[in-house]
C-alpha cells in the first residue's frame, strides 16, 4: 500500500473519527484548512473570489444537516451545471462554441432548459 496522505497533519481515518466524536471541531478545522488554502493564493482578487465561492457553498450546504444528504447535495451542485453544459454541447456544439445562446434541442427527453 502507498504512502499515507495527511491533511493538516491528520490521516483520513483521523478526520473521520474527529467528525464522529466532535463534529463541531471537525467543522472548525475544515473551515480553517480551506481558508488557509485560500490565503496561499498570491492574487488578492482571486482570494476574494474564492472566499465568495466558499461563503456561497457553506451557506447552501449549511441547510443540509444529514452528512449523506449533504454529500449528495454537494455532488449534485458540483456536477449539475457540468452535466447541463455537456448536454448542451452534445445537442448543439456550434452554438456552444459560438456562445450565442441558440436554442438547444434536448438530448434527454423531459429535460428542461
Amino acid at each position: 500500500m502507498g504512502e499515507q496522505v495527511l491533511i493538516d497533519g491528520m490521516s483520513f481515518e483521523e478526520w473521520v473519527e474527529l467528525f464522529k466524536d466532535n463534529s463541531d471541531e471537525f467543522e472548525r478545522k475544515r473551515l480553517a484548512l480551506l481558508n488557509a488554502e485560500i490565503e496561499k493564493h498570491p492574487d488578492e482578487n482571486v482570494r476574494e473570489r474564492l472566499r465568495a465561492v466558499l461563503w456561497e457553498f457553506e451557506t447552501r450546504m449549511g441547510k443540509v444537516d444529514n452528512p449523506i444528504a449533504r454529500f449528495n447535495a454537494v455532488v449534485a451542485d458540483l456536477l449539475g451545471n457540468r452535466l447541463q453544459a455537456l448536454n448542451d454541447a452534445l445537442n448543439n456544439p456550434p452554438a456552444v462554441l459560438r456562445g450565442d445562446g441558440a436554442d438547444i434541442v434536448q438530448l434527454f427527453p423531459g429535460d428542461k432548459e
